[in-house]
């Protein structure tokens, strides 16, 4: 996100049984797209490639961001990586998480 260079993930879980990204990995691109200005998130039908070209963080200056994380994946598991790249953002990051607090993956 913050080097603007475009990302291509691929071949993700490909030789898994459940190939792709989850449904906690698809909230969280989601969740890069709403705090920054300009990213686009490409994902194939199957799932197993995204290509990331990443915007300007901006913080969404203009307005407080609700954001559903899900109950898949605890809050601090989206928090670990918003809150780093919030620093860089253009303006103050307000932002309500909804979610659990309570996830035996994290």
């Amino acid at each position: 996100m913050l080097s603007g260079r475009v990302a291509v993930i691929s071949e993700i879980r490909a030789q898994d049984e459940n190939i792709g990204l989850r449904n906690y990995e698809i909230n969280f691109l989601k969740l890069m797209e709403k705090i920054s200005n300009g990213t686009i998130v490409s994902i194939n039908k199957t799932g197993t490639k995204v290509v990331l070209k990443p915007g300007v963080v901006t913080n969404n200056e203009s307005q407080d961001l609700a954001f559903d994380c899900g109950l898949e994946r605890s809050i601090v598991w989206y928090l670990e990586a918003v809150l780093p790249l919030a620093l860089f953002g253009k303006s103050m990051l307000r932002l309500k998480l909804t979610g659990t607090t309570n996830c035996n993956l994290d």
